[in-house]
């Protein structure tokens, strides 16, 4: 038989540096899981404010408690993975102001799955990281914060994949990453794989989730799905995810150097963002080319 080659392209595949030297910028986003199985002890304070004499109800974090600051400083596990990696993120590129979301907790008694939470006393210059480490600490002092069960994580990925959706509409080579800190104890996983599938896989978005304490962390290694369907995660309708967006590691394992941490999450963003878009047949802006959206 005779194969005959009509048209033929030779495409050189790009590196990240190629793309975030152009037009790319990186969003980061992060999510801190402030369910009740973080360990907590409820207790009344009396309240602080001048002039006050009552009682307020204020969740006070027991020592055990995974949230639990210290007085001298050192930081907790949530503090220092979400300064660690958030830096490096937050430091790629161009990059907006990064919201912080909170999970598996209710605000003014609602019990909504996601919120955002607010910047306290955060300067203009500050540093992004600074404003989010300033924000998660500033949240527990929220008289109306309750930690509560159950711990949903499909809501979080949804949010984050409207938001990365949303940020193409001014740059079509935006790309971003969430950050999901969690202890590793959620109660949708099924449908956080089906979130991932339909909804995520399509956005431009990476996910990295850093399982915090020394829980039982299956259910993240599910969702990371390096281990399952020849690397790839499956839907409850069957259907395939046609890239690998979600990266999980244990932050105990590498905590003890903060730059093997850092090294081992970030790992995978680089081929995740080539690939997402090489898919959709976006090339890198040459760098005198570029502009950058803030």
């Amino acid at each position: 038989g005779t194969l005959k080659i009509q048209r033929a392209e030779i495409w050189k595949i790009p590196s990240m540096l190629e793309y975030t030297s152009g037009s790319c910028e990186i969003n980061f986003m992060a999510a801190v899981d402030f369910s009740a199985s973080n360990n907590f002890v409820k207790r009344f304070h009396r309240s602080e404010s001048s002039g006050s004499n009552f009682l307020q109800q204020r969740y006070k974090l027991s020592s055990e408690s995974l949230h639990f600051f210290s007085e001298v400083g050192f930081p907790n596990e949530y503090q220092a993975a979400l300064s660690s990696i958030g830096s490096i993120l937050s430091d790629y590129g161009c990059h907006r102001s990064a919201p912080l979301y909170a999970f598996g907790a209710k605000i003014d008694g609602h019990s909504d799955s996601i919120f955002v939470v607010p910047e306290i006393d955060a300067n203009e210059g500050d540093h992004n990281m600074r404003r989010m480490l300033t924000s998660y600490k500033s949240a527990f002092s929220f008289p109306s914060l309750e930690m509560t069960e159950p711990t949903l994580l499909a809501p979080v990925i949804r949010e984050a994949a409207r938001n990365a959706k949303l940020m193409t509409i001014e740059n079509e080579q935006a790309y971003s990453v969430l950050l999901v800190l969690t202890d590793g104890k959620i109660d949708d996983v099924d449908q956080t794989i089906d979130t991932l599938v339909e909804n995520a896989a399509d956005a431009p978005l990476s996910i990295i989730i850093v399982g915090v304490g020394g829980g039982n962390f299956e259910d993240m290694m599910r969702l990371d799905g390096d281990e399952e369907a020849g690397g790839c995660l499956v839907s409850s309708e069957g259907k395939k995810c046609p890239r690998d967006l979600v990266q999980f590691v244990p932050f105990r394992k590498y905590s003890k150097t903060m730059s093997h941490l850092t090294a081992e999450t970030l790992a995978e963003i680089p081929l995740q963002l080539v690939t997402y878009f090489m898919s959709k047949g976006i090339r890198p802006t040459p760098p005198d080319d570029a502009t950058c959206t803030h």
